[in-house]
């Protein structure tokens, strides 16, 4: 038995020394060679003269920047972090990224993260034949180029949370000649948006600030689109007592989208992405707001609600609902009396009841 616990045990340590294995602390420029390997940089880098500092060369990996700083010295052509395009499923997370490149992240492989970091270089981040990229709570900033180039990014793109801010010569650029899909939510843009000559493509920018009045302020040619997209915050209250109304009937409709429904006990109703403005072919531009908003409550005297509202995001559209002017509380009560009559009767009929109980109890 004492023999079957010590195998175990070694065998267990064994386990464990594998898994310590694959945590790596690195306070220089590196090959990231390995699959399935965390890499904890542990201080800054500082005037770095590799051509690449951080090179992915392993599928599932991980680097932990610590919020550590990757600096060159500027050379020509050189890059921050890189992933080979053997390479896949990999992270980048908590870097932080100096101006002092060409290129401050070159991502061409499939798959691949980053999150909670701050990329700066001449052109700040760069995908090449990329499918599917996820960006979390990041910062595209400082560049002297472009804050976000596309050669080619296709499948599912998540961008979450990030900023660009690059105004010349563009914020984001799909390359000529390749097909794009960018996909912010909750994300800044400040800077031009170029889709220029591209094959096929679009950029969605929803519940996201883009420091231009229009969309028109892109470069967008060749078949590519920019939408620009809100989330609805919609509630209905009253509007002599701010209170909410629930069961309220909701509808907005534009030209590219229409929604119904019905608001609930703290008087919102559910939410929906709609279509703001939409560019296509640089020439043609669709402008759906301001969109027709209406709102109702079924079963009372409240006058309906029809107005126009411009979503954005900037708060919430809030409705309110009215009696008619000419209206008073005594008109509420009417509208109410049966209701109070009904209940009053069957309060009537209970005192009764019990009466009759309790004159019976006494005859026993």
């Amino acid at each position: 038995m004492n023999k079957k616990l010590g195998v175990l045990g070694l065998f267990l340590l064994g386990f464990l020394a594998m898994g310590m294995v694959q945590a790596t602390n690195i306070h220089n420029c590196t090959v990231l060679t390995g699959n399935g390997v965390t890499w904890n940089l542990t201080s800054d880098i500082v005037n770095s003269t590799n051509a690449t500092c951080m090179i992915f060369n392993g599928n599932n990996a991980v680097l932990n920047c610590n919020g550590y700083t990757i600096d060159g010295v500027g050379t020509g052509g050189s890059k921050g972090i890189a992933t080979y395009a053997n390479s896949s499923n990999d992270t980048i997370n908590g870097c932080g990224v100096s101006s002092d490149w060409a290129t401050g992240v070159s991502i061409i492989s499939n798959n691949n993260h980053i999150a909670d970091s701050l990329i700066s270089g001449e052109d700040c981040l760069v995908t090449t034949a990329v499918t599917n990229l996820t960006i979390d709570d990041t910062e595209l900033t400082g560049c002297t180029g472009t804050g976000f180039i596309m050669i080619g990014l296709a499948g599912t793109n998540a961008f979450t949370n990030l900023e660009i801010d690059a105004r010349t010569p563009a914020a984001i650029a799909c390359v000529t000649g390749n097909a794009c899909s960018f996909n912010m939510v909750d994300g800044t843009v400040y800077g031009t948006i170029a889709y220029a000559a591209v094959t096929t493509g679009t950029a969605n920018l929803q519940d996201s600030y883009y420091n231009k009045s229009r969309v028109t302020n892109g470069n967008v040619v060749s078949g590519a689109v920019i939408n620009y997209k809100w989330t609805t915050d919609i509630k209905v209250v009253d509007g002599k007592s701010g209170n909410a109304i629930s069961g309220a009937n909701v509808t907005y409709y534009t030209a590219a989208d229409s929604f119904y429904g019905l608001t609930n006990a703290a008087g919102y109703v559910a939410s929906h992405v709609v279509t703001a403005q939409k560019l296509v072919n640089s020439t043609k531009t669709y402008d759906y707001m301001p969109a027709t908003l209406t709102a109702s409550k079924t079963g009372t005297n409240y006058v309906a609600y029809s107005g126009t509202h411009t979503f954005d995001g900037s708060a919430t559209d809030t409705i309110s609902l009215y009696y008619p002017s000419t209206s008073t509380y005594f008109d509420v009560f009417i509208d109410n009396l049966f209701g109070i009559l009904f209940g009053l009767l069957v309060l009537a009929v209970i005192i009764i009841f019990v009466a009759m109980y309790i004159k019976e109890m006494k005859q026993l």
